[in-house]
């Protein structure tokens, strides 16, 4: 045994495992499988109760649990792992391993044969990666798949959710409201957007930060719906506004145009006047309109499209982009992209991460990128995690891109070093330097 190999054996050795199982013979079955690879810490569970139960009782690593016709309670682990979050009790989920057979190949009732099937239970995997849980299905497991697979989740990143504090883990209204007002605690950081041929950056996604004084990090997640809630989305869009403006006469001043994308909701953009106050903000910073790019989220829902739409059309009359957020999740639908005025699509992350290892999530993105070439639109895949996405991403054709394969959000320092560094090569540094009226581009 190499030492790659010692080390795997290790940690597989070393895994707390829980069977959700309610059929004696098949626990036997799998203590038998787990047994040949040296893993014994195992406990078994009947029912999701009983998982509920263990799991806020001491440490798990990973929960297998079969899938067949007649037992697929396993199905609803990943709801019941969210649900440990929401309350508080589970601050690392555990991974998920699903065990199927091949033979059950199709969903419904056939000659009175239940079958499963196999790109329903691989679409359901997905859903729970997407919902931050390290999730895997082995069709006709053995000892050599199974033990393959447990090393592949131990790689696989997982969610760590955050407990802010042993009591209340949300901050009060008060706190959002004092944070606003005074930019305490908060901060904007930058994910940039770069060219998927050539690794340049082409433009950035602005991103608000949130640090609380004792309750730590505040995940956006927690801030927005809080700030929705108390109808404080325009000073939150004043404050990344006025913090991106910083950075783009930064860049202006170093002769670098990159476009920087500022979230609004629905209710932002359609407050009365508000793409005259951002034209005439613009024009007091002396910078062009069209580096100002406007994310139309879906955090608030579309009550009246007419609106919206008079909205849009008046921030791009000024020159201002307008981008459709979260494309393909949510309420973010062909139905928007048809009737309202859009200069760029993001697909969706959830689609891109999948897109690898699911037929239908890739054809999907395909059908996304033709139709929006059609549309005369840009677009930019979010989610890029792997390299074997980004080059799956090129094949079809997407030209730009954003993710943690490509860049992680940056400080407002590092994000300028980087673009600043892509742009001087160092044989020309000094003749750029003495030419001030020569400009360049990302």
């Amino acid at each position: 045994m190499n030492s790659a190999s010692a080390s795997e054996h290790n940690k597989l050795v070393a895994l707390h495992i829980v069977v959700l199982e309610p059929d004696p013979s098949r626990v036997t079955s799998i203590l038998a499988m787990l047994k040949l690879m040296s893993i014994d810490k195992v406990a078994i569970a009947a029912s999701l109760q009983e998982i509920s139960a263990t799991i806020c009782e001491r440490k798990i690593d990973v929960i297998i649990s079969e899938i067949r016709p007649d037992s697929s309670e396993g199905l609803m682990l990943p709801s019941l792992l969210k649900m440990g979050q929401e309350s508080n009790h589970l601050s690392v989920p555990p991974r998920i391993l699903w065990l199927a057979e091949k033979t059950y190949q199709f969903m419904g009732v056939e000659s009175g044969h239940k079958r499963i099937s196999i790109k329903a239970l691989h679409a359901h995997m997905q859903l729970a990666r997407a919902a931050g849980l390290a999730a895997m299905t082995v069709y006709s497991p053995n000892a050599q798949t199974v033990s393959e697979a447990l090393c592949g989740l131990l790689s696989m990143p997982t969610a760590i959710f955050n407990r802010i504090s042993a009591g209340n883990n949300t901050p009060s209204e008060e706190d959002v409201v004092s944070a606003l007002a005074t930019g305490d605690g908060l901060r904007v950081v930058f994910q940039p957007q770069h060219d998927l041929r050539s690794g340049k950056i082409i433009g950035a996604e602005a991103l608000v930060r949130w640090r609380h004084e004792k309750l730590g990090n505040i995940p956006p997640a927690t801030l927005i719906p809080l700030v929705n809630k108390l109808g404080l989305h325009l000073l939150l869009f004043s404050f990344v506004k006025a913090k991106v403006l910083d950075t783009l006469r930064t860049l202006q001043a170093r002769q670098l145009d990159i476009p920087i994308s500022v979230n609004a909701s629905v209710d932002t953009v359609c407050t009365a006047g508000f793409s005259e106050r951002l034209d005439d903000r613009m024009q007091r910073a002396d910078l062009p309109n069209y580096l100002l790019k406007i994310e139309l989220t879906e955090d608030i829902p579309v009550v009246d499209e007419l609106s919206l739409s008079a909205a849009l059309n008046a921030l791009r009359a000024r020159g201002f982009s307008i981008s459709l957020d979260d494309f393909g999740a949510g309420s973010a639908s062909l139905r928007q992209l048809s009737r309202l005025p859009f200069d760029e699509v993001k697909i969706d992350g959830s689609l891109i991460r999948g897109m690898v290892h699911n037929p239908s999530a890739r054809r999907i993105v395909a059908t996304t990128l033709a139709l929006v070439r059609r549309l005369s639109m840009s677009v930019v895949a979010e989610g890029i995690e792997t390299e074997s996405c980004r080059v799956l991403l090129r094949r079809l054709g997407c030209v730009n891109g954003q993710g943690f394969a490509l860049s992680r959000p940056m400080e407002e320092a590092d994000f300028l070093k980087k673009v600043g560094d892509q742009n001087c090569p160092p044989f020309a540094g000094k003749a750029l330097l003495a030419h001030p009226g020569v400009r360049r581009y990302a």
